[in-house]
């Protein structure tokens, strides 16, 4: 049974501390799917909110952590996320747990569990398509046993032939991403372990 004190709780974004852990589930379930029409607005046509809410749903069920965090900071992850048009799926986007130190009106500091929105780099990439500014990307890691030539300068090059073999590649000695954009242009980058 949902009391005013804990209805007063859910709307300041609090967690009720009268219900059980499956009434409070339930409870995040049943805000998440009210906030579909306003996910919706959010999205636009990009993403359908069915989806958004359907994964993160599903993070919630990946990460019980999120129930105990401050709702309001996780509704406004979801909103972040909404607003970039990525879906917290764990490839386009994710929403992590973080014990923040928060300062009271009074003085005194107290620990509260912070949701924040990051985006992954599936989700970095579907960004940069949807810019329509390039029309190719590409980005590995390079392992000890690949080959693997860079050059800069007016005849920049790049040559990657992951290792195939039966044995480890040894451990990553770099990482890079090659972007061609829209009028013909190609961006290379390379960052070696140390960076």
């Amino acid at each position: 049974m949902t009391g005013p004190q804990t209805l007063k709780a859910i709307v300041k974004g609090e967690q009720p501390r009268d219900m059980s852990p499956a009434e409070q589930l339930q409870a995040l379930k049943g805000q998440i799917d009210g906030m579909q029409g306003e996910l919706q607005r959010v999205l636009g046509p990009r993403v359908q909110a069915a989806a958004f809410v359907g994964a993160a749903w599903a993070a919630v069920l990946h990460n019980p952590k999120l129930v105990e965090a401050d709702r309001r900071t996780f509704f406004a992850a979801l909103r972040k996320a909404a607003g970039d048009g990525l879906v917290p799926d764990g490839r386009e986007a994710v929403l992590n747990v973080y014990n923040t130190k928060v300062k009271e009106s009074g003085g005194n500091f107290r620990w509260v569990k912070k949701v924040e929105y990051l985006p992954m780099v599936g989700g970095l990439v579907k960004k940069l398509y949807e810019s329509g500014e390039i029309t190719y990307l590409d980005a590995a890691v390079v392992y000890q046993k690949d080959s693997f030539r860079f050059r800069r300068g007016d005849a920049a090059s790049l040559e990657h032939e992951p290792y195939l073999g039966a044995e480890d590649p040894g451990p990553i000695i770099a990482a890079y991403c090659v972007v061609k954009l829209k009028n013909g242009e190609i961006k290379r980058e390379v960052m070696p372990w140390r960076d």
